[in-house]
């Protein structure tokens, strides 16, 4: 349990409960949508809203869950996590399978997940480093993947599932996260790293902040990542569940179907990098990754069969896919050691937390422009995004290697 290496015990442990963790939120990716979209037909502007009420939370709590997770040993905090987050799925199941679900219980179910969310994220992320100090990189990359593949596998068992089976697969969320709990529990502690002068939960959160506004490497990475957070995490969680009622008949399969190919992107991309191992120029990869998902979204804009736009989901994963590697990337191998579960958190918070804004502005204005006409919006964002992240930042430039 003390063997430190890529493929030791400890890490092996710390996948499982990654994988228990994933696999629950790769169903949930595929689910809740759904059910708000499709089971209770809700608006636009309520789907957007429902989606912020998942993903806010993180956005509001991260950052506190990063400092937290700072200050506490990191496996019992982990371990506290999926136990809490084993109740809401059974909770939901018990709506669903009584035909007594609502919106105000989804939206309740939802902030639930997603504060429970905000303190696992970061306290899973800083552990990494500890159960696989040894070739750093290629453990984030297979934790990256096995990540993915998790979150594939829960997407594809909703997607199997037909309108009666949701209770069920909701309860195999909950089983999973019990799992993936118990494998925590196996991990040795994580004692936390103290830092004279870190002082209350507050003053931690501002030193972490304060520690990234002073490396212009990782703060360039979390402004670029905190842009596509917005308006890239904010049109996926509104365009794919609309574009499915709307243009493709509302299917739960073909939900999941989009969802599977945008995580299958993702794992080819991740699969890719572990091939090519630490690449030298991260932050030009990352640049050029957010023009791809420029162009793939502007794809969606145009009518087409439901082929192409699967494989326009599955380019978009691939962008994301080196995105999020690259800059977890530098991110973990740049922040000091003091200080890496509050960069790890705000990082998370830009990538995906941030997505709750984007997501209830696009959800507003799709009654207006509908569904296809959106998605110029975030495609116009991100391209200034891009052209000041290479003009105007050290991205396009400094190497992997550079201080």
């Amino acid at each position: 349990m003390t063997d430190s290496r890529p493929g030791g015990a400890a890490f092996g442990w710390y996948l499982a409960g990654l994988i228990g963790w994933f696999g629950h939120h790769g169903a949930q990716m595929v689910l809740y949508p759904w059910l708000v979209t499709v089971a209770l037909h809700e608006s636009a502007a309520r789907v957007g809203l429902a989606q912020a009420a998942l993903l806010g939370p993180a956005a509001i709590f991260i950052l506190v869950g990063g400092a937290v997770a700072d200050h506490v040993d990191g496996r019992r905090l982990l371990g506290w996590a999926h136990a809490l987050a084993v109740v809401p799925p059974i909770v939901l199941a018990v709506l669903v399978a009584s035909g007594r679900l609502s919106y105000p219980l989804l939206l309740a179910y939802g902030v639930a997940m997603g504060t429970i969310s905000a303190f696992a994220v970061p306290a899973r992320d800083a552990m990494l480093t500890r159960v696989a100090p040894a070739a750093l990189e290629r453990a984030i990359a297979t934790a990256t993947m096995l990540q993915v593949l998790a979150a594939l596998g829960g997407i594809v068992a909703a997607g199997a599932a037909k309108a009666r089976g949701v209770a069920v697969v909701l309860a195999g969320q909950a089983i999973l996260l019990a799992l993936g709990g118990i494998a925590t529990t196996r991990l040795v502690p994580a004692p936390p790293t103290h830092v004279p002068g870190d002082g209350t939960r507050l003053e931690a959160l501002g030193a972490g902040l304060r520690e990234i506004q002073r490396s212009p490497r990782i703060l360039a990475v979390m402004l670029v990542t905190l842009g596509a957070g917005v308006f890239y995490g904010g049109a996926y969680s509104v365009v794919f569940p609309l574009l499915v009622r709307e243009a493709y008949g509302g299917a739960l399969a073909d939900l999941a179907t989009l969802n599977g190919a945008f995580w299958c992107g993702t794992i080819a991309a991740v699969a890719i990098q572990m091939r090519l191992g630490a690449l030298r120029r991260p932050g030009r990869a990352i640049v050029w990754a957010l023009v791809l998902g420029a162009v793939v979204l502007a794809g969606m804009s145009v009518p087409a069969p439901f082929a192409v736009l699967v494989a326009l989901a599955a380019a978009w994963g691939f962008e994301a896919g080196f995105v999020l590697t690259q800059g977890r990337t530098i991110v973990q191998v740049q922040a000091p050691a003091a200080y890496r579960a509050r960069m790890l958190a705000a990082f998370q918070l830009a990538f995906g937390g941030a997505a709750p804004a984007g997501a209830l502005v696009l959800g507003a204005l799709a009654g207006v422009t509908g569904v296809r006409g959106l998605v110029w919006l975030p495609v116009g964002a991100m391209l200034i995004v891009v052209l000041w992240a290479a003009l105007r930042t050290e991205l396009w430039e400094r190497s992997v290697g550079s201080a």
